[in-house]
């Protein structure tokens, strides 16, 4: 369980089991995933707005809109990997309910990917 909102990023971890980002749908609203490992399902819940950064999604479960395992709002998936990604979507849907459906963004290979604090400009200007 790691239900915090966006000051508390979660970085640079290997997560054998599942992970919750959210306290039985409490108020979470946001944060950062990066630079992990997940070996099983990841489960959103409640979160308002997430980015997933150089993560692999191990987990059985496919990560879809309309289910407990992406978020309220929106999410960001840049560099990530994994059977269980969701498929991007433009947020515009409904579910059998009639709530409106996360936009879902992925960036499966970005032009460059950098961690704080290694980021370093050269004298062209270029990363």
């Amino acid at each position: 369980l790691w239900a915090v909102s966006q000051a508390a990023p979660l970085r640079r971890v290997k997560v054998q089991g599942d992970l919750k980002l959210h306290d039985n749908g409490a108020q979470a609203s946001g944060g950062v995933l990066a630079n992990a490992e997940v070996g099983g399902n990841v489960e959103f819940g409640s979160q308002q707005q997430y980015i997933c950064r150089s993560v692999n999604f191990a987990g059985k479960d496919r990560m879809e809109a309309h289910n407990e395992f992406t978020s309220a709002w929106n999410a960001v998936f840049v560099d990530c990997t994994g059977d269980a990604l969701p498929e991007a979507n433009d947020g515009m849907g409904v579910d059998e309910k009639g709530n409106t459906l996360p936009c879902i963004v992925r960036d499966d290979t970005p032009k460059v990917v950098v961690d704080k604090p290694y980021i370093a400009v050269k004298n062209d200007g270029e990363t």
